[in-house]
């Protein structure tokens, strides 16, 4: 097909044209803290965390350290300040009391405002619930096709009702596109909460987050990208009810947490049921975690595996220098976990139990602060994950270190790492930056070094990589930032250089991005971003490039309307070099796609408020290739949310 790159540049011209006219309002935006590199990057269960926070936001004249540190893009150092200063001064009057700690600006208390309250909350009422449903089309496989048009369809739906703020109940179903039943993935809990010295108790599917994740982690943080350094550091949230979409692994029992004299405990245990891949002789060969259920043989993976765990979370607080903690579960199976393929997977978890203890720290002295997590497996295998922060008036400096032994094996972990779902055969050490000159310039930086001590499943050398990131940020007159970004990748790797044969070589990426924000009214913004991605093989003489330019304009023509649009082009020689474009969606999701070939993407959100307990949101987008025989890609979603208070 040939290209035609002229309506694509008159619809890019026409929204710079219309920004100037706009009547936008405000609408809190997480593309910036979330965004991070690879397709895989679900950040699902972040947006939930944000969702909550939102709805229940963190009083800063009660709350301790570590409840703060879960505000977003609050330093865990400016946490501690802030209840040093409440100690001293007595309690904040105003938000802006706030500007009186080092590295707190109008900027910060702009972002962390959704999520933080000074006054006691309204009257409570009896009885209020939450209904959101979504169906997506577009996202069904090529080689599968349904029989009916529901099934071809991606359909979640959450239910949830309270009494009280005490007693909550959740329903959460899913279906993948081209499954057929609308429950194929389900998840429900019973929580209540203050009742004696437990802080709650959830009955059902729950979800476990302690320490920096690396006895047992949920699925969120500890990953590089755009919100560095803010995710450097895992926010601890205990126990909790599963609301997630992620099918590798829910718990489903019983989790308590409360606190006896100054000691906070946990306790849990499950029996689930899980997805596996057998062996002809009934041993386990793999945990199957794509979570699709479309196919007879996908069918028959579901359910297969039976884990029982159990085990203890205890920490001590101890004010103003910090807390320390020890985790510990143990967890069988009525399988034995067999890997034949003992090259690759030589390192792979065998047998039929685990246990995995660890201790977790959080210390502070002055302007800094140290946290981490030592773990040991059954069978020997150790994890170590440590960071330090040390926060002055305008420089902040991290720096974090890992150690993942090659048959570290721990299934529910999630802890810092170049695959965060993968901690596991990993090394290395990251050190980092971030200097405030002023209030309208940040500079934002680190290097990051890390090694396999044994091969990957791709690759058949243990490679090294390193990484360079740093970003400008610099606010100009008329309320427009401008960001310049530049990251470096180096790596060792096997690439195909002919049929069935391939080499290891090294492998070098550079992407530079600029992009300029501005903001037209009190928070509409319109957003044009540049980037270029240059990959090379020096040992192969092979050197590929690409381009991705887009455009996004947000209005507001009522007050119970908001439309969002982008446009996109792209152009890169190979899916090697392909260009990541992170993208708001429904409330409660986030894509995160590659870009490779020639080609425009372009869609429209639009959100509408029904009264004040209903809203509705409707997205659609098309993805056009100007290269080879590659379809367009369409899409279209819906989406209905409904909060009645009794």
């Amino acid at each position: 097909m040939k290209k035609n790159w002229g309506y694509p540049f008159i619809a890019l011209i026409s929204v710079v044209a219309l920004c100037c006219y706009a009547n936008v309002n405000a609408q809190e935006e997480y593309e910036d803290f979330l965004e991070s590199e690879g397709e895989t990057s679900d950040q699902s269960e972040l947006l939930e965390r944000l969702a909550e926070l939102k709805e229940h936001p963190i009083d800063l004249n009660a709350a301790s350290a570590p409840e703060l540190q879960r505000i977003p893009y609050l330093s865990p150092v400016q946490a501690q300040e802030i209840v040093k200063h409440r100690r001293a001064f007595g309690p904040f009057r105003c938000l802006s009391d706030l500007q009186g700690i080092s590295g707190v600006d109008e900027d910060l208390l702009e972002a962390i405002e959704p999520f933080v309250r000074l006054k006691a909350e309204r009257s409570l009422p009896a009885v209020s619930g939450r209904l959101r449903t979504r169906i997506l089309h577009g996202a069904s496989s090529e080689e599968i096709e349904g029989d009916q048009f529901l099934f071809q369809e991606k359909v979640y739906t959450r239910g949830e009702a309270s009494i009280s703020d005490r007693i909550t109940i959740c329903v959460v179903t899913e279906k993948d596109a081209d499954e057929k039943s609308l429950s194929d993935h389900r998840v429900s809990s019973l929580e209540i909460e203050r009742w004696h010295v437990f802080d709650r108790i959830i009955f059902g599917n729950f979800r476990l987050d302690f320490g920096q994740g690396l006895v047992l982690g949920a699925y969120s943080g500890g990953f590089k990208g755009a919100s560095f350094p803010s995710s450097l550091k895992k926010r601890e949230r205990g126990v909790g009810a599963n609301t997630s979409t992620s099918e590798t692994g829910p718990f489903f029992g019983l989790g308590c947490s409360g606190s006896v004299r100054g000691i906070t405990f946990s306790l849990f245990g499950s029996q689930a049921r899980v997805d596996a891949t057998f062996n002809s002789d009934s041993t386990v060969s793999s945990v199957y975690e794509s979570g699709l259920h479309r196919t007879e043989t996908e069918q028959r993976k579901r359910d297969t595996l039976k884990e029982d765990l159990y085990g203890a979370h205890f920490s001590y607080e101890g004010g103003s220098w910090g807390n320390v903690g020890v985790c510990l579960y143990h967890s069988g199976y009525d399988h034995v976990f067999d890997p034949k393929d003992t090259e690759r997977k030589r390192f792979t978890f065998r047998g039929g139990s685990n246990t995995v203890a660890g201790i977790n720290f959080d210390l502070y002295c002055r302007r800094l602060n140290l946290f981490g997590e030592i773990s040991r497996t059954e069978g020997s295998g150790s994890g170590m994950v440590m960071g330090l922060i040390i926060d002055f008036d305008r420089i902040e400096i991290d720096a974090l270190v890992r150690n993942y032994e090659p048959h570290f094996y721990n299934r529910h972990n999630y802890a810092f790492a170049e695959k965060p779902d993968e901690t596991q055969n990993e090394c290395g050490a990251l050190l980092g930056f971030v200097y405030q000159p002023d209030s309208g310039t940040r500079l934002r930086a680190y290097v990051d070094r890390l090694r396999n001590p044994w091969r990957h499943y791709y690759e058949k050398m243990p490679p090294t990589r390193q990484e360079f990131w740093t970003q400008a940020e610099r606010r100009v007159a008329g309320g427009m930032l401008a960001t310049v970004r530049l990251r470096l990748k180096n790596k060792e790797t096997n690439k195909s250089v002919g049929e069935g044969q391939s080499k290891n070589t090294g492998r070098q990426q550079v992407n530079v991005r600029g992009q300029v924000d501005w903001e037209f009214s009190e928070a509409g913004r319109l957003r044009g971003r540049w980037e270029s991605v240059r990959v090379g093989y020096p040992d192969l003489s092979v050197t590929e490039t690409g381009w991705l330019l887009s455009g996004d304009l947000r209005l507001c023509p009522k007050k119970w309307m908001t439309l969002d649009t982008r446009i996109v082009l792209f152009e890169t020689d190979s899916y090697d070099s392909r260009i990541y474009e992170f993208e708001n969606d429904l409330p409660g999701l986030m894509t995160n796609s590659g870009f490779y070939g020639e080609g425009m993407r372009w869609y429209v959100l639009a959100k509408v408020k029904l009264g004040r307990a209903a809203r509705m949101a409707f997205k659609y987008s098309m993805t056009r290739f100007y290269e080879g025989d590659r379809e367009d890609d369409r899409r279209f979603g819906i989406q209905f949310e409904c909060n009645p208070v009794f």
